[in-house]
């Protein structure tokens, strides 16, 4: 056999032993190794986006979740209000002309402007006399707000209700002479140099929740119409 069919030989058996150490491996082409590393990035920002996409679906139902409740919350609120007690004084006077050395018999009177009944009503009042000429006054404004009447007066279970819409009012009478003390009439409560300020405030329960009203009333003789208290210009309040 010639040189040129040894050479031949040669060549095939050299490649059969590199096929032989190869076995199994594959080789890519220098080219393609670019393409692997694009596509390795490429899976790890789509990783990085579904994470953050992920992130952002949590919150924004998150998100609609908190809404919903905040609305519901709402609209309970606004129904509450809708339908719920609010009492309202509606007048104060005295039961009987005012004489000297003789205690004061008033009647104060309030009604329910609200769609419930209000149950449970506890009624809280205090009367004193000032010696003030200038009532109404800034002074006099700032301390009756500064009684803060109703405190953390709560309703008393079973007692008095007030309906809606009822044609006569609730009221109370009373008389300023108690157990413990009594306030009469005398010279200066006639000629005007005293004034009689009521503080009274309401407790009471509509639609599972505790309701109050605050309010004040003041007679100052040739200033209040005859028997008739006027309704100070502090002290309204009702939640």
């Amino acid at each position: 056999m010639g040189q040129a069919g040894l050479g031949g030989l040669v060549s095939i058996g050299n490649m059969r032993r590199r096929w032989e150490k190869s076995r199994g491996r594959v080789f890519l082409p220098r080219y393609r190794r670019p393409r692997i590393a694009e596509l390795q990035k490429d899976n790890l920002d789509w990783t990085k986006w579904t994470a953050i996409s992920g992130w952002i679906f949590t919150a924004t139902a998150a998100g609609i979740f908190v809404a919903s409740i905040w609305g519901l919350a709402l609209m309970r609120q606004s129904i509450v209000e809708g339908n719920r007690a609010w009492l309202a004084p509606k007048n104060a006077i005295l039961l009987k002309e005012l004489k000297v050395g003789e205690p004061m018999q008033i009647e104060i009177s309030y009604q329910n402007v609200g769609k419930s009944p209000a149950q449970d009503v506890r009624e809280y009042l205090n009367i004193r006399m000032l010696l003030d000429p200038t009532i109404p006054s800034p002074e006099f404004n700032a301390s009756i707000e500064a009684d803060d009447i109703c405190g953390r007066l709560e309703p008393v279970k079973g007692a008095a209700i007030a309906f809606p819409e009822q044609p006569e009012a609730n009221s109370i009478q009373f008389s300023t002479k108690g157990p413990t003390e009594e306030i009469d009439a005398d010279s200066d409560v006639m000629s005007g140099k005293k004034t009689i300020v009521i503080e009274m405030c309401l407790a009471y329960t509509t639609m599972s929740q505790v309701g109050h009203t605050s309010f004040c009333y003041f007679y100052r003789s040739g200033v209040s119409p005859s028997g008739q208290f006027n309704i100070c210009p502090a002290g309204q309040r009702a939640d």
